[in-house]
């Protein structure tokens, strides 16, 4: 069992990797998502301010007329464009769905971690510990191909362990 247990050791280790490194990518990129949206939020509700009737009036006699057209363009244009980030690029069902792959991630690894102690300390059969790997990697291959978008432009080549990717 000596060099098939290694292998096995090894392919537990791997992918438990694997995985850890795509739950922390989307617990990342859902974190940063909402900290940006929080950021965004509170700039459009700035400039939704600036844009009111009562500063409109008190700018008048300040910077003139046509300072006031120029002002109300360019708060109105960032006004528009924080808009059209938050509902597009930022919206609610994403992030939610990097909150739920990460956490099915963390419950693979968790499995994983078990089925590592199992085979460290002989509780399992070979055959059992062969069925149980194969079961983890189909359950990472469904969640990378449920979650993988998420992931996928924030992992770069070689970053997995071993350099393998599955």
């Amino acid at each position: 069992m000596g060099e098939s247990f290694i292998e096995l050791t090894n392919e537990f280790e791997r992918l438990a990797n694997n995985v850890e490194q795509k739950r922390k990518v989307l617990l990342w990129r859902a974190h940063q998502r909402l900290r940006v949206k929080k950021i965004l939020n509170v700039i459009s509700g700035i400039l939704a301010l600036f844009s009111a009737g009562a500063i409109t009036a008190a700018l008048l006699t300040v910077i003139g007329n046509n300072g006031l057209q120029i002002l109300a363009a360019v708060t109105a244009l960032f006004s528009g464009i924080i808009s059209l980030v938050l509902v597009n690029l930022l919206n609610d069902v994403e992030t939610a769905q990097m909150f739920a792959g990460a956490s099915a991630f963390l419950s693979l690894r968790e499995k994983l971690g078990q089925a590592q102690l199992s085979l460290k300390f002989n509780k399992m059969s070979n055959k059992n510990i062969l069925a149980l790997l194969d079961a983890c990697k189909a359950t990472y291959s469904d969640l990378d191909s449920q979650f993988g978008i998420y992931v996928v432009r924030q992992i770069k080549p070689g970053k997995f362990h071993g350099g393998q990717q599955y």
